[in-house]
């Protein structure tokens, strides 16, 4: 969540995903959050902000993972969504994207497709987060 003087209230990103070591041939469940290091099986350990799981079978362990890795894309994807709101004058119907600078729309559309990425296959996600696009 953004406040007033743009400081975010969510757990600073990037988030990685750690699996449980409880997980069996149907069940799952992945850890998402800040990254700590890496653990003896060389898994990601996080600090976790969030849990995907299928305990109660609700779901395949494929989408299980999916929705692991667009929870972790998410500091990401909210950053570039930031970025291209900054870009674009929302209050004018009109507004021409023409105005911005091929270099700038290029790390914009840059980011958005990493973090897309990390969304849909686990790409560790890599966005710097720029104020002066």
């Amino acid at each position: 969540m953004q406040t007033q003087d743009n400081e975010t209230q969510h757990t600073a990103g990037p988030w990685a995903i750690s699996s449980s070591i409880n997980n069996t041939e149907s069940r799952v469940s992945y850890y998402i959050g800040q990254p700590v290091h890496k653990g003896l099986s060389m898994d990601e350990c996080v600090e976790p902000v969030g849990l995907a799981s299928n305990a109660r079978l609700s779901m395949s362990k494929d989408e299980c993972l999916a929705n692991a890795r667009l929870m972790a894309a998410a500091p990401q994807m909210l950053s570039a969504l930031l970025e291209a709101c900054n870009l674009i004058d929302r209050d004018d119907p009109q507004t021409e994207l023409a105005c911005i600078s091929s270099e700038r729309w290029r790390k914009l559309v840059s980011d958005m497709d990493v973090a897309i990425d990390a969304a849909q296959d686990g790409t560790p996600c890599q966005v710097e987060q720029s104020h002066d696009l």
